[in-house]
């Protein structure tokens, strides 16, 4: 009995659109003329060589309901059983193209359960170390309701992005330097300058830092996943329409998040105290150098023997550890363990050696979790029986998908037909002054009206002592972000003061533009990457749907749908 979700919901596609849109909402009527007692056996469909039986039905079901909020109703059931079907038959077909037994599978097979202990480790030892406190949750909802706009410029060392601050330090721009680092045309046109983002939206530890550095000051050199960041802040506006009720309507969700996001910070900081505590690791940079360029193709044509550091018994060391020495071959024999996207990530020797650790240490886990039994069981054998379908579906969408030529005349005129979705719209730069309430901010508009300055006013009465202490500088805002009290604002002229305004839960504002910026066009070869991408996205449903639909022609495919409306057939709460 198969029990797995899928490999991507099948409630979107990988553009983000809602395949259930013909969906109505409301319960099913359904018949009464059987009980669950006497149904539970029997198939609700057969496809091909599998039967898909009505508990394995009623899990997904129940997933579906209480998990993604869709109701139970005919068309709910009727899409998601022939869904289960296409899967059923991919996976047949996988398996009829060896992918179950072939070299790559069976490795794949292999890493498999070494994740599934990983995540039996990580559940049952750092998990329970993780909780979450109100003043966290109030610090993250402020953070959601800031935007930033920030300029960044990408170094593979730590050396080179510390040369690229300097060089900042001394005078020397974004605007040229990051011409140098960026083969993005956009980022090193723009002089690394990234659009409104907020949380989420980056790297943690690129937002952390672009959360707390001063607005207009270069940061220190920002470690990444794939190399060294150097930013500086251009501007940080917070919504001034922020109220306790919105928060509290949002709380749950934000401790949803924060939970994922501290179980994370939390499985980093175990990695650490593993590589740093238990096993002590220090690397031999010369022999970090030699294993990267293997990885990179390059030939040295210097064997291992001229390596200046050997073990006991003569073998070259890559690396020391608390429990001994580790040679170039045990280091070889670990790279061979990881994923294509993680030798992918490897652009120095820095990120190989921090690879290699992550490998030793998830070797450590996987050894730790089977001496505590965590892998017994049929509860650990059922979740790894779901990530290897899973692989086989993924992998076998990927043939799909791999065996489609796009012609070039499909992507100019998915491109042409699509323009909205590469433009950067029409902005304003927007300032503002909140107080307290509106009696203050008529005796402030009085002395606005006597001479005195916008800029100033913000500095001198603005609550929002931020903003204020940039003059009341808010940030870019397209039309559709402008909320109603400041949309009157959008087509007013640069200069003019707007209010004062009621603001939502007490006080007053005004409202300036600043400057506008034009909607930017992205030219088809700047961004002819991206297009085919989201192109790949929208056809590989439809390949897949018409591949499935002639392999339901070839197999033997039955569906009851007078079984499937059965009234008992429903999925549980949990």
């Amino acid at each position: 009995m198969i029990r797995w979700p899928l490999v991507r919901s099948f409630l979107a596609s990988r553009g983000g659109r809602i395949l259930f849109s013909a969906v109505l909402p409301g319960l099913l009527i359904f018949s009464s003329c059987s009980t669950s007692d006497r149904n539970s056996s029997r198939p609700l469909a057969i496809a091909g060589s599998a039967r898909i039986s009505q508990s394995q039905f009623i899990d997904r079901l129940t997933d579906l309901r209480f998990k993604q909020g869709f109701p139970d109703n005919a068309a709910v059931r009727q899409q998601l059983l022939d869904q289960m079907v296409n899967e059923e038959l991919l996976l047949q077909e996988a398996k009829t193209h060896g992918y179950d037994r072939d070299a790559l599978g069976q490795r794949e097979q292999e890493l498999i359960r070494q994740k599934a202990l990983v995540d039996a480790y990580t559940q049952h030892i750092i998990h329970p170390k993780v909780t979450v406190a109100d003043r966290e949750l109030e610090e993250l909802f402020i953070r959601f309701n800031t935007k930033i706009t920030a300029r960044h410029l990408i170094a593979q060392t730590f050396a080179e992005a510390t040369e690229l601050r300097q060089r900042l330090l001394d005078g020397e721009s974004y605007q040229v330097l990051a011409k140098e680092v960026f083969e993005d045309p956009v980022l090193s046109n723009n002089g690394g300058l990234l659009p409104l983002f907020t949380v989420d939206d980056t790297e943690p530890a690129f937002e952390e830092v672009a959360y707390s550095l001063p607005v207009g000051t270069v940061s220190e050199p920002i470690k990444l996943k794939h190399g060294y960041s150097v930013i500086r802040v251009e501007s940080r506006v917070r919504t001034p329409m922020m109220t306790r009720t919105q928060f509290t309507n949002k709380r749950a969700e934000l401790e949803a998040f924060l939970q994922r996001r501290k179980l994370r910070s939390a499985a980093n900081e175990h990695t650490a105290w593993v590589r740093d505590e238990v096993l002590a690791l220090q690397f031999h940079p010369e022999a970090s150098l030699r294993l990267w360029q293997e990885l990179q193709g390059e030939s040295t044509h210097q064997p291992d023997a001229t390596l200046s550091a050997f073990t006991s018994d003569g073998k070259p060391i890559a690396a020391v550890t608390r429990d001994g020495e580790i040679d170039m071959k045990a280091c070889r024999h670990l790279l061979d363990g990881a994923t294509e996207e993680e030798l992918n990530w490897i652009d120095s020797p820095d990120q190989l050696e921090e690879l290699l650790t992550g490998l030793m240490v998830r070797r450590y886990m996987v050894e730790q979790a089977e001496q505590a039994g965590l892998g017994d069981g049929p509860e650990f054998e059922k979740g790894v029986e779901q990530m290897w379908q899973r692989y086989l579906l993924g992998r076998m969408q990927e043939t799909l998908h791999a065996t489609q030529p796009i012609p070039q005349d499909s992507l100019t005129a998915f491109y042409a037909a699509h323009t909205d979705r590469y433009n950067q719209p029409a902005s304003i730069l927007l300032c503002g002054i909140r107080l307290s309430s509106l009696d203050e901010a008529k005796r402030l508009e009085v002395q606005m009206r006597d001479g005195l300055s916008f800029e100033q006013a913000a500095r001198e009465w603005s609550i929002d002592r931020e903003s204020g202490q940039r003059g009341g500088m808010l940030g870019l805002f397209t039309q559709r972000d402008l909320g109603p009290e400041v949309r009157a604002v959008w087509p007013l002229s640069i200069g003019v003061v707007y209010g004062p305004v009621r603001m939502p839960g007490g006080g007053a504002g005004f409202f300036q533009v600043a400057d506008r910026r034009e909607e930017v066009h992205h030219a088809y070869n700047d961004i002819k990457d991206r297009v085919e991408a989201d192109y790949r996205a929208m056809m590989g449903d439809r390949l897949e749907q018409d591949f499935c639909a002639a392999l339901r022609k070839e197999k033997d495919v039955v569906i009851y749908r007078d079984r499937l409306l059965n009234r008992d057939l429903k999925g549980e709460a949990r």
